[in-house]
């Protein structure tokens, strides 16, 4: 998680405006030390539930000011709060200056602190309990959202369809046993779930396309051959990713 003043330039950390977490020389990824939250912001504290992380930031509504998947950045009071999202949450997020709800995540870790964003309460509740699977992390939570809606994923699950699961990146055959087994009995609770409630230049969406997917765990050749075979004249980046990730999973 990385905080943002007014146009986005990182501030060193000297003042307690910043948002609940100070890293020494500046904010960033790294290593955060905690302070007081700032008073007066539209945040939910709520104790962290899985793989022992602490779940403080319950949700943020402000300004979408920057979006790269799979990136974005929340303006709340001047603030700027950078997430991770799915790109089951891109395809619907607003244009850039838009008002924005999401609910978030919030991992604490030893050596880290990072805030994950997703538009529907399903997709959060998904992505918390695909980490209570032995062996999966965030990497491969955010890419299951990715890969596949939170109903389809129930689908499957349901189904104990190991084969479809083993598309989605990052997951093996023995991952997609367990997901299934383990979760099969939360899967027809999942649901659609509520929906949560200064402008950049675009870059290439070819690129951006072809970056999102290497974050999701293809390799960079992979990735930009499928970025370039599901590209079509126009195409936004958010709209080459669905298509490429529909295709991989054929």
């Amino acid at each position: 998680m990385r905080a943002r003043h007014g146009g986005g330039d990182e501030q060193p950390s000297r003042n307690n405006s910043l948002p609940f977490a100070q890293r020494r020389g500046g904010l960033g990824r790294g290593a955060f030390r905690e302070e007081q939250p700032p008073p007066n912001l539209p945040l939910r504290f709520a104790q962290g539930e899985g793989n022992g992380e602490s779940s403080m930031i319950g949700r943020l509504k402000g300004v979408l000011i920057h979006k790269s998947p799979p990136w974005l950045v929340v303006d709340v009071h001047g603030v700027g709060y950078e997430l991770e999202a799915p790109m089951s949450t891109f395809y619907d997020l607003p244009d850039v200056g838009g008002e924005v709800f999401l609910f978030t995540h919030y991992a604490q870790k030893e050596d880290s602190v990072s805030l994950y964003g997703f538009l529907t309460e399903a997709e959060r509740r998904l992505f918390r309990d695909v980490q209570k699977v032995s062996g999966i992390g965030a990497k491969i939570a955010l890419a299951v959202l990715s890969g596949v809606s939170v109903g389809e994923f129930a689908r499957l699950v349901q189904a104990s369809d190991v084969a479809a699961l083993t598309r989605i990146p990052g997951i093996g055959k023995k991952t997609a046993e367990r997901m299934v087994v383990e979760l099969r009995d939360r899967a027809a609770d999942l649901g659609a779930g509520p929906v949560a409630g200064g402008p950049e230049r675009p870059g290439d969406p070819l690129s951006e396309a072809a970056t999102a997917l290497q974050a999701l765990g293809y390799k960079p050749a992979e990735a930009e051959r499928m970025a370039r075979a599901a590209r079509t004249e126009g195409d936004a980046a958010e709209t080459i990713i669905r298509k490429a990730l529909q295709s991989a999973l054929r």
